[in-house]
């Protein structure tokens, strides 16, 4: 995964886009979204909202779910789910809870 990662780092300014983020590289080093066991690991909504929107990603829907006292983000992006592990617990869900 890492050999990938690197080579994509170094692809990316030959395609005109820009170098990520220190924060975008956090989170795609973190998981693979494809499950909540390898999640995407964000700190914040917004943190969450900076990485699709680097990716391009087009979701249909996002479901907010608790497993095991733990809240993940899930979003819909084509056929497939995109899972985030937000390691802080979104403010407005003390109000919720």
């Amino acid at each position: 995964m890492t050999r990938i990662l690197i080579v994509f780092m170094l692809l990316i300014p030959a395609f005109g886009f820009s170098a990520p983020s220190e924060s975008i590289t956090r989170i795609l080093n973190s998981g693979d979204g494809k499950s909540y066991h390898t999640a995407y690991e964000v700190y914040t909504v917004d943190e969450e909202y900076q990485f699709i929107e680097y990716l391009e990603l087009n979701p249909k829907m996002q479901m907010l779910t608790i497993i095991n006292g733990e809240y993940f983000d899930v979003l819909q992006v084509g056929d497939s789910l995109v899972w985030f592990k937000l390691i802080t617990k979104p403010d407005t869900m003390d109000t919720i809870l």
